[in-house]
């Protein structure tokens, strides 16, 4: 996945947590608990997902500055080779 396709998904698990906690505030002052519980468990899921989406964002700029760190040194190995060439 791109970064750009993680940070879709992060806001659309971002909306869908705030939505499912109004609904779940809403579903416990209508005493619908039933209905609050399902609405909270799914906000959990979010919640869990946002954090996953998070870390994968995190891993990925890191992983990609450490590649752009190895290709730089390389390069630069590469031209001082070719100096004593």
């Amino acid at each position: 996945m791109t970064i750009a396709e993680l940070l879709k998904q992060l806001e659309d698990e971002k909306y869908c947590y705030k939505y499912c906690r109004e609904q779940e505030g809403k579903a416990l002052k209508a005493g619908d608990l039933q209905r609050a519980v399902l609405y909270s468990e799914n906000a959990n899921r979010s919640l869990r997902e946002i954090k996953r989406i998070d870390f994968s964002i995190k891993s990925t700029k890191e992983a990609d500055s450490l590649l752009r760190a190895i290709f730089a040194e390389e390069k630069r190995r590469e031209e001082i080779g070719k100096r004593w060439v």
